[in-house]
């Protein structure tokens, strides 16, 4: 964190599609942690999708951890299939997802926390 209190470790953003898509890159190139936060009317249809057989009177609560195949299950929501632009990049850096709603947020973040170090040749 700097002296203005800004975590430069995480990024945190509102879906944006596209341009939530290369961000989310950009900042997992720097291994930070990410944070997409989904328009609160994404819950409902997120929740059934990824739980649709649940019951109705279920607490609608979102808390699941994994990788490429949790946002390749996410970006079949009409609205969020530019996620799926994500799922090479997350199978080849190993990066982990979690999905929390009410609320909606995607977290991601790479297993390797440490910055790259490029050696010169």
């Amino acid at each position: 964190m700097d002296e203005s209190g800004i975590d430069l470790g995480r990024v945190r953003m509102k879906w944006r599609g596209a341009e939530s898509v290369a961000e989310t890159k950009r900042a997992l190139r720097e291994h930070r942690r990410v944070e997409v936060e989904l328009p609160a009317d994404y819950h409902h249809t997120l929740f059934r999708h990824i739980r649709p057989a649940a019951p109705r009177n279920e607490p609608e609560q979102i808390d699941l951890s994994g990788g490429s195949e949790l946002i390749e299950s996410i970006a079949e929501i009409r609205g969020l299939e530019r996620l799926a632009d994500l799922i090479p990049w997350l199978r080849d850096t190993g990066a982990t997802v979690e999905l929390v709603s009410p609320m909606p947020v995607i977290t991601f973040e790479r297993r390797d926390r440490r910055p790259e170090h490029h050696h010169p040749k």
